[in-house]
């Protein structure tokens, strides 16, 4: 058992240092760990400021408030990331939050009316909404290798899960001696120091270039495409679903139960978050473990398993110290299913609708958590708080074991073929994409064996997908004329996709052959989506052309 954490925290430590020793990613981190920090002191601020002003009921109501405008509108703001540098999303997130936080500690102050701060927090559950897609989709712009990706997504975990033990520590602290509106102010202070902390990063235009403008529905609706389309993509999303109503729910719980089930008085508030803290603490270090790994979706339904039943135990035996140690375990299953979750999301997403989707992933959570917080006031006003923990409980764990067959075979398809990866990064097209891309690629390459004198592309036809050569030689031609001969790690078939015109040659296996189909889809999007890659694509074509002109004497 000793030897299982020494393991564990040594590869925490070595996922810390891989997303620090990147300035960049260093920076964006840091953004993160003072944003979390914020978020979590803005949580307890806003749900003490409504249990005064209306009970149990009140806090539920407060997240419903910030939950339905951003269910409403993640999917908008989300569109937000892949329009513009991402990083510029981050900071204006930050700084739009700060500023709510600010007035809001006015507002307390100042004894305005209830509403005033309810509307302040739906802003803020907006900033929030267009914070996180544009933050998870930055990461792997700046990543060097696609292991970096899961590296800074468990560091983002311990972070977050630090600052969700530090930040409700310090606000129990603060509410030992001062006011809910204390903890306004330090949350806007925080939000503050981590947009500066982003604004040092570098641009990110250099590789990443934005697609085409559409019309905001078209733009909205290709999120949702994008994730009716995988059935991957929908298993994790129901997944975050299941988790968000747990979150919604344990959010109002954090308030109700100490303060009605445990007796321990408003500051038990700030330490019973603490614990949920710790707990991601301890999930952010079992993360850390899954560097590397491919198979992701099983560790996510065992930490919603897991949630499930901490809190089936929570309310079965409501002693203190157990409670403590319930919620400590709920924050290890909070942290597996947001870091394995969102990781599995972004390797499984082409970049230019990834904030999107992500922004549904915003829309999902934000809903079942809306869900969550109507729902526990209900079992609470009808059952008491520990029918409410129980309840909360046996929904995660029935969800988990019905998942348990989509997950596996999600799990068999996230192993990525090393030798398809191999020739995506020999050939100079694909070679400058980003490293997570590359990842996507490899696992979407169809096989074809095309035996010797066989065509596998004819002239005239329409340009539907892009070929790798993997094995054998083939030749190129046009009119029956010979224009090059090309073998393992060439494209061919991408100047009809790259010009949307027919094919304009035809290509023959001269020796038994493999190559490997791409849709047009996922061929423009990588291709295109990279400035280095865009331009290597259109030099080929260019050199493509010039030869048939020279052999054929075209003008």
């Amino acid at each position: 058992m000793l030897a299982v954490a020494r393991r564990w925290l040594s590869c925490s430590v070595a996922a810390l240092r891989a997303a620090l020793e990147d300035q960049q990613l260093r920076r964006v981190q840091l953004g993160w760990a003072c944003s979390t920090a914020g978020e979590f002191m803005s949580i307890i601020a806003l749900g003490l400021f409504a249990y005064q002003a209306g009970g149990a009921t009140a806090v539920g109501v407060v997240a419903v408030v910030q939950m339905v405008p951003a269910m409403l509108l993640s999917p908008v703001v989300g569109v937000l990331g892949d329009r513009f540098r991402r990083e510029l999303v981050v900071i204006g997130a930050d700084a739009l939050r700060g500023t709510v936080m600010g007035l809001a500690a006015v507002a307390a102050a100042s004894d305005a009316p209830v509403a005033t701060v309810y509307v302040l927090a739906a802003v803020l559950a907006l900033g929030s909404h267009a914070y996180y897609p544009s933050q998870t989709a930055l990461v792997p712009l700046l990543a060097r290798a696609a292991d970096d990706v899961t590296a800074a997504s468990a560091a983002s975990s311990l972070l977050r899960n630090a600052s969700g033990l530090l930040a409700p520590a310090l606000a129990g602290l603060v509410l030992l001696v001062g006011s809910v509106t204390v903890l306004f102010v330090l949350s806007a202070g925080l939000f503050v120091l981590g947009a500066v902390a982003v604004a040092g990063i570098g641009r990110t235009d250099s590789v990443r270039s934005a697609p085409p403008m559409a019309r905001v529905l078209d733009e909205v609706a290709s999120g949702f495409r994008a994730a009716a389309r995988d059935r991957g993509i929908a298993l994790v999303l129901g997944l975050f679903a299941a988790h968000g109503v747990a979150r919604g729910a344990v959010g109002v719980l954090l308030v109700v139960v100490p303060l009605e089930l445990l007796d321990t008085g408003e500051s038990g508030v700030g330490f019973m978050t603490a614990a949920i803290g710790f707990g991601g603490l301890l999930g952010a270090v079992a993360t850390a473990a899954l560097v590397g790994k491919r198979t992701l979706a099983g560790p996510m339904a065992a930490g919603l398993a897991g949630t499930g039943g901490a809190l089936l135990v929570a309310g079965a035996v409501p002693a203190a110290a157990l409670v403590v140690l319930c919620m400590t375990a709920v924050g290890v299953g909070f942290a597996l299913v947001s870091v394995v979750g969102s990781t599995i999301l972004v390797r499984s997403t082409r970049d230019d609708v990834l904030a999107r989707v992500l922004g549904v992933l915003g829309t999902v959570r934000a809903g079942a958590m809306a869900l969550g917080s109507v729902v526990a006031p209900v079992l609470v006003a009808v059952g008491g708080p520990r029918i409410a923990l129980a309840a909360t409980g046996a929904v995660l764990v029935g969800v988990a074991a019905t998942a348990r067959g989509g997950v596996l075979a999600l799990d068999a398809r996230s192993q990525v073929p090393e030798p398809e990866l191999r020739l995506l990064r020999a050939a100079p097209v694909f070679a400058p994409i980003l490293p997570v891309a590359l990842e996507r690629l490899a696992a979407r390459l169809e096989p074809i064996a095309v035996p010797c004198g066989r065509e596998i592309v004819h002239q005239g036809d329409a340009g539907e997908c892009v070929y790798l050569v993997a094995e054998g030689r083939l030749v190129v031609e046009t009119h029956g004329r010979a224009l090059e001969e090309i073998g393992a790690s060439e494209l061919f078939g991408e100047m009809a996709l790259l010009r949307d015109a027919p094919r304009n040659a035809t290509v023959r296996a001269i020796e038994d052959s493999r190559v490997l189909r791409l849709e047009r889809s996922e061929f423009l999007a990588a291709v295109t989506g990279h400035p280095v890659s865009s331009q290597q694509a259109s030099d080929l074509v260019s050199t493509r052309l010039e030869l048939r002109r020279r052999i054929l004497g075209e003008g």
